[in-house]
Parts: C-alpha cells; sequence; structure tokens
C-alpha cells in the first residue's frame, strides 16, 4: 500500500485547517436538497495540473485515480466518516462569472500580492467543477473526468495574501483569477448584496481533506471584524477558499482560516482522526494557542478588485453599486 500525505499539507503554500464543531454535520452534495445541489456546480476543486491527463478528447483521468481512497492513502481511522471516498485536491474554488474564479490567496502565493498578471502558481493549477457524489459511481471519480468540467488558471487578476492569523489586524486574503476558458455551461453563485451580523447563519460547500464536495451545515456567526466574520462551521483542510454562504444562499465571503489542527494520532497511534472541538469551539481534541474558530473574508472586501478586470468583461459582472464602490480605507488595508 502506498500512503500519501493530504494534497493540501503538499501544495498549499500557507496551510489553514479547521475542525468539526459539535455534531459532524457534513453532507453529501446528493442529500443536500436541490438548490445547494445546484450552487455546488460553481464550487470547484483545486489540483495541480500536471496530475491530469488524457483520456480521449473529451475526458481526462486523474494520474493517480486508483490509489487515492480517502481512508487507506491518508491513514483515517475506519470509522470515520467518508473514508470510502476518493481524495483530490487541496483547495476549494468558486465561479462568480464564466471566466472568472475566486479562491483563498494562501492556496496559490506564500504572502504579498500579485496584480493582473500570470505565475508560476497560476498556471501550474486547474479547477475540477461537478466533483462531488452525485457523479456515479462515486469511487471511480477521477478516472473519466468531463473536459468541459475543468477550467485552466490563465491569469491572476488580484490576489493577495498578508498572512495575518488575529483578525484584529485585518487579514487579506483572497484571490480572484481568470480561467483559460468560459465555464458557460455552470451558472456563477450570486454574491450577498449585504454584510453580514452576529447571529445570521452561514454555511460553505467545499472539499475537506479533497474529498468530493460536502455542504457543512449551517452556523451562526460568532463575530464580525473590519475584514473577516467568525462561525463554527465543520470544515477540515481543504476547505479553504469555498464559499460561504447566506441562508438565501448568496455568497458572503471566502473561508481562509480555520483551528490549527485537523487531525491527531488515535491513542492506539495506527492512524489518523479528525479533530473534534465543542459547539463553540472549545475542548477539542487537540487545542491550539490560537482562536479555534473559522475567519471568512468578507465579500464587499474582496469584490471590488475585480475592478482589475477589463472592462468588457467587467461589465458583464453586472456588480452592485452598492457593494462595488469601496472606501480608501479598506483599499489601504
Amino acid at each position: 500500500m502506498r500512503t500519501f500525505v493530504f494534497l493540501f499539507l503538499c501544495f498549499s503554500l500557507s496551510p489553514s485547517f479547521a475542525a468539526i464543531y459539535g455534531v459532524d454535520n457534513r453532507t453529501d452534495i446528493s442529500r443536500s436538497g436541490t438548490p445547494w445541489q445546484l450552487r455546488a456546480k460553481a464550487v470547484a476543486v483545486a489540483l495541480p495540473t500536471h496530475y491530469l491527463r488524457d483520456f480521449d478528447k473529451d475526458h481526462y483521468y486523474h494520474d493517480e485515480h486508483d490509489e487515492r481512497q480517502y481512508g487507506e492513502s491518508s491513514n483515517m481511522c475506519s470509522d470515520e466518516r467518508f473514508v470510502e471516498q476518493t481524495s483530490f485536491g487541496h483547495c476549494t474554488a468558486f465561479l462568480i462569472h464564466p471566466k472568472i474564479i475566486v479562491t483563498a490567496a494562501h492556496c496559490l502565493i506564500p504572502a504579498g500580492s500579485i496584480v493582473n498578471e500570470p505565475n508560476s502558481y497560476c498556471e501550474n493549477f486547474s479547477f475540477w467543477f461537478n466533483y462531488n457524489d452525485t457523479q456515479s459511481p462515486i469511487a471511480a471519480l477521477g478516472s473519466k473526468i468531463p473536459k468541459r468540467d475543468v477550467a485552466h488558471c490563465k491569469k491572476v487578476i488580484y490576489a493577495i495574501n498578508n498572512q495575518e492569523n488575529d483578525p484584529n489586524l485585518n487579514p487579506m486574503d483572497f484571490a480572484i483569477l481568470e480561467l483559460d476558458k468560459p465555464v458557460p455551461h455552470i451558472q456563477p453563485l450570486q454574491m450577498a448584496k449585504r454584510s453580514m451580523r452576529r447571529g445570521q447563519r452561514v454555511a460553505t460547500i467545499g472539499h475537506p481533506h479533497g474529498l468530493p464536495a460536502k455542504h457543512s451545515g449551517f452556523s451562526r456567526l460568532a463575530k464580525s471584524y473590519n475584514t473577516t466574520l467568525s462561525s463554527f462551521m465543520d470544515t477540515l483542510g481543504g476547505n479553504s477558499g469555498g464559499p460561504a454562504f447566506n441562508e438565501q444562499g448568496e455568497v458572503v465571503g471566502i473561508l481562509i482560516a480555520g483551528h490549527e489542527v485537523d487531525t491527531y494520532k488515535d491513542p492506539n497511534g495506527k492512524c489518523e482522526r479528525i479533530n473534534r472541538c465543542s459547539a463553540g469551539g472549545h475542548n477539542c481534541n487537540e487545542n491550539t494557542e490560537f482562536d479555534n474558530s473559522n475567519l471568512l473574508m468578507k465579500t464587499e472586501v474582496w469584490r471590488t478588485y475585480i475592478d482589475n478586470y477589463p472592462a468588457p468583461e467587467r461589465e458583464n459582472l453586472k456588480l452592485s453599486n452598492t457593494i462595488a464602490v469601496q472606501s480608501e480605507r479598506n483599499r489601504r488595508l
């Protein structure tokens, strides 16, 4: 048996993990209801392009598709959830325009910012849409991937990663990317026109540990900061870059951070277990000195940077003027 380290550890340049809070509310997309199944189509798993090989003129296959059973390849304990499923990729991203995708910047760049240019991180990444359990059989995922569901990163419109872990220090962590082709058969996600407040509920769709897409279940917002929101959604490494939704299914943020430890060694020392905390982020199996909540990059902070996209395409985005106008103060954060 070959043993693999999780891809999000191998390739994520500034890993940001998370945990399960209280009851594990993660749900396969096929069990999440039709509206969420439709939104999930616009969510993609990010993976290095070199794993994709031509199967035929209409399909790729993942070079390690028959070696990526989650439980076996990642040494998860056999009673952990989803161990029979596949595990690809290292981050999550989502479509906001037929040719624009958004993710967390730490998935692509180690630090700093990039404006309106291709770079080696971008050129080495692809985005696979419709990677979820509605594709049958689930054990065969990766063996025959429709090319129309895969787009490659062409250019960074705007990306910034200031590596701040303290939400009071105004972390900035997002990447807006141009794809090499439009994805016309997928409906882009809708962005919210209003900011979220403490106590309102949020959820995410993403790829924890590279698994087929999961709905996290809803969690109430714990706090609101200048650039971020905090919550306790059930997410793990690999969820980074995923969209955070309000109850209307509108995007209110990007998942950028979480609990530093998402797995720990079982007391028998033979397998890995998911780190679990109380519903409020306390009493974790493995604690850290940092805040144990999720951090979400507020939509109203990052969406204005789409202004760097060429004008004819930008007009097609039909951005709300209410949110598309950002103060100079926020631009300097």
